[in-house]
């Protein structure tokens, strides 16, 4: 298995605009986006902007960007992009031989799943380093805070970016198998994105679940972040038990469907 996996990141280093687009940059270009937001108020108001907020907590809070439709419409580009290659190139016939389906599936979906880690622990990276950089800039040494108690709440806001993308490399990795097309695996995750924010911009902070994966990952984190509402343990188990239904389906439909495709054509 780990020299599969290793084939498979190699396969993926060597297609560098896919590795980038779809795994990288989102955490560069959230990145590069407070740095300029903090640039933007230095020049505008000739004084560093307040930095007064907890270093540990903010970066719990930027991993929220794994619910933004506009990331995961990139995230699946790379996701698709990992399991649609061998439909592309019609190369099966050299892989299939070489190990059994279920190893290569899982390979495929170990591949993404480490990137997606890499480019979170990135965006954590980054949002650190501009923080760190904007208490520098600001007047006195008390504007740099790091509260030990919000460590528990980093670890938990990853685990839960990670649960939602997880669900997203099974959705469009089931996709991109039924389908054989990259757009086709695309499209969907993009638009099933798309509703969940319509649906939380008109249902706002309802306490009533809604069984689609970033609602229920906005709930997980609702449940972390909101401490002035009255969000019950119960919420959050229920935004659990949805996305964790939607992982066990995806991961179903794509690792049976690729068990029992024909592949002659490939």
């Amino acid at each position: 298995m780990t020299g599969l996996v290793r084939f498979e990141l190699l396969k993926l280093a060597r297609q560098p605009a896919l590795l980038f687009w779809g795994f990288f940059f989102v955490p560069l270009a959230v990145t590069v986006f407070k740095l300029f937001l903090i640039l933007f108020i230095v020049i505008r108001s000739l004084q560093s902007p307040a930095t007064g907020s907890d270093l540990i907590l903010a970066a719990a809070k930027s991993l929220s960007i794994s619910g933004n439709s506009l990331a995961q419409l990139l995230f699946a580009i790379g996701i698709a992009g990992v399991f649609h290659l061998e439909y592309r190139l019609a190369t099966w016939r050299l892989v299939v031989p070489r190990a059994s389906r279920v190893s290569i599936w899982l390979a495929k979906f170990l591949t993404c799943l480490f990137c997606i880690f890499i480019s979170l622990s990135v965006l954590v990276l980054g949002d650190f380093s501009v923080d760190i950089v904007a208490a520098f800039t600001s007047p006195g040494s008390s504007s740099l805070e790091i509260h030990p108690d919000s460590v528990q709440m980093l670890i938990i806001s990853s685990a839960i970016a990670t649960m939602e993308l997880t669900v997203l490399i099974a959705l469009v990795s089931a996709m991109a198998i039924l389908t054989r097309s990259l757009i086709a695996a695309v499209l969907p995750a993009f638009m099933l994105a798309i509703v969940s924010s319509i649906m939380q911009v008109y249902l706002g902070t309802t306490t009533s679940p809604v069984p689609l994966p970033a609602f229920s990952a906005e709930m997980l984190r609702t449940w972390l972040f909101d401490q002035s509402r009255d969000v019950t343990d119960a919420y959050a188990w229920s935004g659990l038990a949805i996305l964790t239904l939607w992982l066990l389906v995806g991961i179903a439909i794509g690792s049976i469907g690729f068990a029992r495709q024909q592949l002659y054509s490939e």
